[in-house]
């Protein structure tokens, strides 16, 4: 406790050999004639400090004619009326903080975002990875900020971008991924956005179509080109046929008969309806089949002879895309009636 207001510092009290103890309430003789009352009453009626005239708690002690006051800590002025100094005065909270005082000192009222005792320590948002997916976080004010990788989007990259939004497959459904896609393909269509359909088989017929000597044939539907080494002829409506020359049907060299799509094929036969024996093996049509895939590449060779249906998705293998195939006459000559094809139509 400061005692503040007039001094209080009462002197010793002279020792009275001759005065002599009266118990309480009772009378002390200073001299003849007088006494002098020993009760305490500092605060009743007529006292100075009735009503206590100390302001803000303080402690009311009467001194001769006046009271001394015995103020709480901070307080000073002869009734404790001062405050205690001003501790917000000199602004100690930092980042924005609000300084609050109290009686014994002061505190701090941080703005969102900052934390500790004069609001000095940055909250870091980051602390907790708030960013999803691989995305990289960079503490902010009061919040964060994600820097997503690609295919994430969202304040914490966890959404997945759509990439689907733009409805990418012309025939199928979309199944989105992450920055990518996937189209499932509808019946009779394929291809990364299924825009490539799949033809039923069609058929070119090679009887009754004239003689073409040393020419070229060119179908469409569905569009087939055909070209021969030496003459290609029709003999008795039968097909397309491999002779040696324009009179004779022996095979003097390396004739062929070569078949070229505008669209792959994804089924392939052609029709050999008659075939010779030139060289009297008992062999007759005696042949080499040489057979291309998309881009021309080449699929391989493969020695054929005798007559009927000739599958080239058998030979070379199931699912293979024909562009061009080659038949080549070995020994014997042979006629071809009819190509099916099942193309395959990108735009």
């Amino acid at each position: 406790m400061i005692v503040l207001g007039a001094c209080f510092n009462p002197p010793d009290a002279p020792i009275d050999t001759d005065a002599s103890d009266a118990s309480d309430g009772g009378t002390t003789s200073t001299g003849p004639g007088d006494s002098t009352s020993t009760a305490d009453d500092s605060t009743g009626p007529g006292s100075p400090c009735d009503p206590n005239p100390c302001e803000n708690g303080g402690e009311c002690i009467p001194e001769g004619e006046g009271p001394l006051c015995v103020c709480p800590e901070g307080f000073s002025g002869d009734a404790c009326e001062i405050p205690p100094a001003d501790a917000c005065e000199s602004n100690p909270c930092e980042n924005g903080g609000e300084c609050v005082a109290d009686g014994e000192g002061f505190g701090c009222e941080c703005a969102a975002g900052f934390e500790g005792e004069l609001c000095e320590i940055d909250i870091d948002e980051c602390a907790d990875a708030p960013c999803q997916n691989g995305g990289t976080c960079t503490d902010q004010i009061d919040g964060f900020g994600c820097e997503c990788p690609s295919g994430f989007e969202g304040d914490a990259c966890e959404v997945n971008t759509d990439d689907c939004a733009p409805m990418p497959c012309v025939n199928g459904m979309c199944i989105d991924g992450v920055e990518s896609f996937e189209c499932q393909c509808g019946p009779m269509f394929e291809g990364d956005l299924c825009e490539c359909a799949l033809q039923g088989p069609a058929q070119v017929d090679y009887t009754n179509q004239g003689t073409f000597t040393a020419g070229m044939l060119y179908d469409d539907p569905p569009g087939i080109m055909v070209t021969g080494s030496n003459t290609i002829n029709v003999l008795n409506l039968n097909g397309l046929g491999i002779v040696g020359g324009s009179s004779s049907n022996s095979v003097d060299g390396n004739e062929f008969i070569e078949f070229t799509f505008d669209h792959p094929s994804t089924s392939t036969t052609y029709f050999v309806s008659s075939a010779g024996n030139g060289d009297g093996d008992g062999f007759v049509g005696e042949a080499t089949i040489q057979a291309f895939g998309e881009a021309g590449a080449p699929l391989g060779n493969m020695p054929v002879n005798g007559t009927g249906v000739f599958n080239l998705n058998t030979m070379f293998g199931a699912g293979v895309r024909i562009t061009r195939f080659r038949v080549t006459a070995n020994a014997d000559s042979f006629r071809v009636s009819n190509v099916s094809v099942s193309p395959v139509v990108c735009p």
